[in-house]
């Protein structure tokens, strides 16, 4: 995902919080024509802009030309958005609802987790993130890479197996998203044991880094996580009562508005209290996103980790 689609999905979810829903519409119709492979966000962003408009017909005529290109989106995601709740009863979204069903079903029957790397082959700190629900790793990797993070240190992406929707996964399984990634880092420190990782991730895979960091999945590895979705603490008071979590560092990186903020903040003042040295970073005004100066807080948190 490059610099470009990702200032225009910004200014398009700014558009949507102040309701000028005229104004989304054009900064869709430019981002058909500016970024042709990405048609499974912008027919998904145009059904959502005319919902909001209250042209409903469309709406689904977006979706249904989404699915004629081989498009489709997680049918969690289409019925539980509350742009879609005043068409949710129409039988033309019913049906478009139980085909995204079936397209997930068939594709998580032949998808294969992947690993994909970058950066310092002699770097000395290595960063395995993990990426957040309904996302890729071409995506989710844009994020976390600079030129200067490039040369400063090796990054790890792994891919989960577990389809979400049209080119994005997850980690919804515990049982494999588990067998997985333990597989990776393993194979990552064998190839270089001298290398220090840090685990990390964002969202669902923020919750997971930190998970990973506390049980010792990882060798011991320290943890970033950025907008954590932490809903509740109670997993983490297990965790922390039958393993041995004090040396451990930690930062989270995290937004005031963000709708996990009050159970991030309550599980860093928990880790605290624990033995675990864990930094927390809150962006004012910042909801469930990455802060724009982030690749820069990354760096902060390895020194504070590294110290």
């Amino acid at each position: 995902m490059n610099a470009r689609f990702l200032e225009t999905q910004k200014n398009l979810f700014q558009l949507f919080a102040e309701k000028k829903y005229q104004e989304a519409l054009h900064l869709v119709q430019q981002a058909e024509d500016d970024f042709p492979s990405r048609i499974e966000k912008t027919y998904f962003w145009k059904a959502c802009v005319y919902a909001r408009l209250r042209e409903f017909n469309k709406a689904v005529d977006c979706l249904n030309a989404g699915l004629e290109e081989g498009i489709w989106w997680n049918p969690h995601t289409l019925k539980n958005d509350p742009d879609f709740k005043e068409i949710l009863n129409m039988e033309e979204f019913q049906r478009i609802l139980d085909l995204c069903i079936e397209r997930v079903e068939e594709n998580n029957k032949s998808t294969i987790p992947k690993l994909q790397s970058y950066g310092n082959l002699n770097a000395e700190v290595g960063i395995f993130s993990i990426h957040w629900r309904g996302s890729s790793v071409e995506d989710y990797a844009s994020y976390w890479l600079d030129e200067e993070m490039l040369k400063e240190y090796y990054f790890a992406f792994p891919q989960s197996s577990q389809v979400h929707s049209y080119n994005a996964y997850c980690w919804d399984n515990s049982e494999v998203a588990t067998h997985e990634l333990s597989q990776w880092m393993k194979d990552l420190k064998k190839k270089n044991p001298k290398r220090t990782w840090i685990v990390a991730g964002a969202s669902q895979g923020g919750k997971i880094a930190i998970e990973r960091s506390l049980l010792g999945l990882d060798y011991g590895s320290d943890f970033i996580a950025a907008i954590p979705a932490i809903s509740e603490v109670d997993s983490f008071r297990q965790i922390i009562r039958s393993h041995n979590v004090s040396g451990l560092k930690g930062v989270i990186i995290t937004g005031d508005q963000d709708y996990f903020f009050d159970k991030t903040k309550e599980l860093s003042e928990l880790l605290n209290e624990s033995g675990v040295s864990c930094r927390l970073i809150v962006r004012k005004g910042l909801g469930h996103f990455f802060p724009e100066d982030f690749t820069r807080l990354v760096k902060e948190s390895v020194v504070f980790i590294k110290k």
